[in-house]
């Protein structure tokens, strides 16, 4: 495998690392949530999105040391490193949100329950 491709899967794998510790918090706190203000079908539902979210990154990561070194340079080939780079980027992006807006809504729904 060239550098760049080790570089490809080791940043891949460490962005998959990262995507399911930050699934896994926003899980947690609105698992939280759902304690102070109850159980109904739309939070439930959004419960259930988080966790297939989590199970999706899960399966990510324990996918990628199974990426043969001709799929990953057909990869490259196909979309770029950079673009590559970029969406994992915006997927990081976007878990980071996630675990953030529920955060701040636990602790906003613990507020108002004092």
């Amino acid at each position: 495998m060239k550098m760049v491709d080790t570089l490809v899967v080791q940043a891949l794998a460490l962005s998959a690392v990262v995507q399911v510790a930050l699934s896994v918090g926003a899980v947690y706190y609105a698992y939280r949530i759902t304690g102070i203000v109850g159980s109904f079908v739309a939070w439930t539902l959004v419960i259930v999105a988080f966790v297939l979210f989590t199970i999706r990154n899960v399966l990510s990561l324990l996918l990628i040391p199974f990426i043969s070194p001709a799929a990953l340079a057909s990869i490259i080939g196909v979309i770029s490193t950079p673009t590559l780079l970029a969406t994992q980027a915006v997927n990081i992006g976007a878990s980071v949100i996630l675990l953030l807006g529920m955060r701040s809504l636990a602790k906003m729904f613990q507020r108002q329950a004092r």
